[in-house]
């Protein structure tokens, strides 16, 4: 089965290092992203595990990749019942105009089956993520 690809993107109204500072934190989501209502990290840097615990009950576990400070991380999923497997992911910032650009990418194999509902799930955990994110960070001002 072919990998699925998503891509989303905002604009924040907010200089890149005030972004990074919030939504580039491996292990800082809680303030910002409403998919988790614990975020939990073992280690620092590439080989850092977080532990999400989400709003129904489920834990999700992801280590961190990759890491360019004040550019970009990627993470893979390592346990947690999704309906994927072989999961990669990339948070990246760069500054555009008057603000930031935030992209959040992923590359993953749905379960069979579930190919719609799959792309349709982690397209609205980022979509829901990146909008938190900018609300919070352009009402911090």
């Amino acid at each position: 089965m072919s990998k699925t690809q998503i891509h989303k993107e905002i604009f924040i109204a907010a200089p890149l290092v005030a972004v990074w500072k919030t939504m580039g934190d491996f292990g800082g989501m809680e303030p910002w992203f409403p998919s988790a209502q614990e975020c939990t990290v073992t280690g620092s840097g590439v080989g850092a595990v977080r532990r999400l615990v989400m709003p129904d009950g489920g834990v999700l576990e992801e280590e961190q990749t990759e890491r360019v400070e004040g550019e970009q991380y990627t993470y893979r999923i390592v346990s947690g019942e999704v309906p994927f497997s072989d999961y990669s992911s990339r948070f990246a910032v760069k500054t555009e105009a008057a603000g930031t650009r935030v992209i959040w990418t992923a590359e993953f194999r749905p379960a069979e089956g579930a190919e719609q509902s799959a792309a349709e799930f982690v397209s609205a955990v980022y979509e829901g993520g990146l909008a938190a994110g900018k609300a919070l960070l352009e009402a911090a001002g």
